[in-house]
């Protein structure tokens, strides 16, 4: 009966520590998964604006060489100022936008930080 009684607790405790090691790894990992996320969110943000940046270069000295305002009649000229300020404001939108999910990104993952943070405070 002993012998029982031993295996059983040896069982329980062996459960309470695999219970405790699981949150406590889990916690390392859920810190971990958080960092990766923010470091593959900045660096392909960072490859997103870099290569838009290159885009815009090559675009806009495109259309710069292309373009000969000295030859556009005066209605032509006020349209090319519509459509840059279109393509302006197309720009602040976009950049609000990416501005606004990564704020959005950055509260989940602080969500996700108090929950684990919380589970390990209850046990």
């Amino acid at each position: 009966m002993d012998e029982l009684k031993d295996l059983l607790k040896a069982v329980i405790s062996g459960s309470v520590g695999a219970v405790a090691t699981v949150v406590e790894k889990g916690e390392e990992i859920a810190k971990t998964l958080v960092e990766k996320g923010d470091e593959t969110i900045r660096s392909g943000q960072e490859a997103y604006e870099e290569f838009r940046a290159k885009v815009k270069e090559a675009c806009d000295s495109a259309r710069l060489d292309a373009i000969d305002v000295n030859a556009l009649t005066r209605e032509e000229r006020d349209e090319l100022r519509r459509r840059l300020d279109e393509a302006d404001k197309a720009d602040e939108a976009a950049e609000s936008a990416a501005a606004e999910i990564e704020a959005q990104v950055e509260k989940e993952v602080e969500v996700v930080i108090e929950d684990v943070t919380e589970n390990k405070e209850e046990e």
